[in-house]
């Protein structure tokens, strides 16, 4: 995080990163980046409404060096993933003032945001923009503590900050390679798409999927094995896993099997005993597989547990 500020106080090539704090109210966010943001004058920006930044007149853009998006926006929001992706790493951005054509400017901004919400940030599966950061609740609503950071601050502390960051080394420092913390695999579960859940879930659970012949519960699920399941079994599953989703499947079994081309590494499909299958390799290497493609490591419990999603 200080790396991040001095890389802006000494004016460097953007990183392309962003910083998204978590937190409960009163825990200092909000100190912390108006304090940092302070020292850029007029070239900060602390935007608290989501039109803003996804309004359609941004002339305000056009000169934010660090823009604070304070709890302005929802992560299910495509309009506004959009624009956030574009202005963590776009060269250029469009600037539309009110009553005057559009037109290109060089895209200087440097993103933080911040919010007491679960959901902070659209983040992909290999996500590179979001460096996700929970804040301590340790002096929450401590206002004698936070006062007297404040006090400080305003005799003399913002000079010192701004001393301390243009001094600060750089060297060897790589912020793209910022740390994948667990708030960020937390970002991602609840960015996943509707396959890459179920996928995430299958293999939690380290368990793959056989008919029962029960009419009323006719899926079983059988340990990983040789990784083989029938195709219709597999896609079944997936259609009662997310039965009660509220965002639905349009793909049919068509696009289930593009999706498992996209998110399975090393998978086949061949007719065995007359009967479609997909062959997946064993279990430890699409776990091993899973934590390449999404630059994180993800707790997996024993893949002999008999909890069942379909009880």
């Amino acid at each position: 995080i200080i790396a991040l500020f001095a890389d802006a106080v000494q004016l460097r090539p953007r990183p392309g990163v962003a910083l998204a704090i978590l937190g409960e109210q009163g825990v200092g966010k909000g100190l912390m980046i108006n304090n940092f943001g302070s020292l850029f004058g007029r070239h900060y920006l602390h935007i608290t409404q989501s039109s803003h930044i996804v309004g359609k007149f941004n002339r305000h853009l056009a000169e934010g060096l660090i823009v604070f998006v304070d709890e302005a926006l929802w992560a299910g929001d495509k309009q506004a993933e959009s624009v956030l992706k574009g202005l963590i790493t776009e060269d250029r951005q469009m600037i539309e003032p009110k009553g005057c054509d559009a037109y290109a400017v060089k895209n200087h901004t440097r993103l933080f945001m911040a919010s007491n919400n679960t959901w902070i940030v659209p983040a992909g599966m290999e996500e590179r923009r979001f460096f996700v950061v929970k804040a301590s609740n340790k002096y929450i609503q401590d206002t004698e503590y936070f006062g007297a950071i404040q006090r400080q601050m305003d005799r003399g502390g913002r000079e010192g900050l701004l001393n301390y960051l243009q001094q600060y080394n750089l060297s060897g420092i790589d912020l793209t390679n910022f740390p994948r913390t667990a708030e960020l695999a937390n970002q991602k579960l609840l960015s996943m798409d509707l396959f890459e859940r179920f996928w995430y879930a299958t293999l939690q659970e380290g368990k793959l999927f056989v008919y029962s012949g029960d009419d009323n519960n006719p899926l079983r699920k059988v340990h990983w094995g040789d990784g083989v399941v029938r195709t219709d079994a597999f896609f079944q599953a997936f259609q009662a896993f997310i039965k009660d989703h509220p965002e639905k499947w349009f793909g049919g079994k068509e696009g289930f099997g593009i999706a498992i081309g996209k998110v399975v590494n090393n998978h086949s499909k061949k007719r065995i005993r007359g009967e479609m299958c997909y062959i997946f390799p064993p279990l430890q290497a699409c776990r091993e597989s899973f934590e390449t493609r999404t630059k994180q490591k993800w707790d997996w419990p024993d893949s002999n547990d008999d909890a069942d999603f379909y009880d």
